[in-house]
């Protein structure tokens, strides 16, 4: 099983991969979800703590399924 710092590293990793995927910038996708910048680089690292509901502005602002975060996480 994951610790808690674990997933929150898997789950930043994943919106970076997508975002990146989509070719949007950290600025782009922090501005979507209404996030400072640096709020967004540090989720992405995996340095802070997610909400549901920041996870799930994010997969909104992603255009994706919210479950793409966090598919296979155990």
């Amino acid at each position: 099983m994951a610790s808690e710092s674990e997933i929150n590293k898997i789950i930043g990793q994943r919106i970076r991969l997508i975002r990146e995927k989509q070719g949007i910038s950290q600025h782009e996708l922090a501005m979507r979800c209404n996030f400072e910048p640096s709020n967004l680089c540090r989720i992405e690292s995996g340095n802070t703590n997610l909400t549901i509901k920041t996870m799930f502005r994010i997969s909104t602002a992603l255009e994706i399924p919210f479950h793409r975060l966090t598919d296979g996480i155990q």
